[in-house]
């Protein structure tokens, strides 16, 4: 066989290669992992999901984004989201803890202020404690269950203590500050 043939030869077999992947690409379906599957270590993994469940609980964990900022989310076994570990909008970090029912009932996250920020919710949704921080100090802030606010304990703008009631309306009817 001359260098000539083989070289043809080489160049057709380099294109049937190289047409099988192509082809390949587009004919079969993506990659399972199969039952019994071994461990196995990866340097690097991209994904636009990852999903990690077991015959109890097929989708426990998401690993993944929304809205192009990273998310981890839990469920139970009912299919209901029970933790959110994510990014807000505003580029803050946010955990919230959400009720079987999937709703939001407590929440760690950055305010407004780049300070702390920690909020707890009644199965309705409604804001009932807050804490957080001001650019004078610590704030708690206590609101019935219509999420009017009927309590407020603060450090004040000259750094004194400050307490606040009020009617269930949310107008004040007695406030205390700490300096004599």
């Amino acid at each position: 066989m001359k260098t000539r043939e083989r070289l043809l030869f080489m160049a057709l077999g380099g294109l049937l290669v190289l047409a099988g992947m192509i082809v390949g690409q587009f004919v079969f379906s993506t990659a399972q992992a199969q039952d019994g599957a071994q461990d196995a270590t990866f340097k690097t993994v991209k994904c636009e999901d990852l999903i990690v469940g077991n015959s109890l609980n097929p989708i426990a964990v998401i690993v993944g984004s929304i809205a192009g900022n990273g998310c981890i989310r839990t469920f139970n076994k009912a299919g209901h989201q029970i933790t959110v570990l994510s990014v807000t909008d505003s580029g803050h970090g946010l955990i919230q803890t959400l009720s079987r029912k999937s709703k939001t009932v407590t929440s760690l996250s950055a305010s407004t202020n780049e300070s702390g920020l920690i909020e707890t919710m009644s199965n309705t949704g409604k804001k009932l404690v807050k804490i957080g921080s001001t650019d004078s100090g610590g704030s708690i802030g206590v609101n019935n269950t219509h999420g009017v606010k009927v309590v407020n304990i603060q450090a004040n703008k000259n750094k004194d203590g400050a307490i606040g009631l009020f009617n269930r309306y949310g107008d004040l009817g007695w406030s205390k500050i700490g300096k004599r």
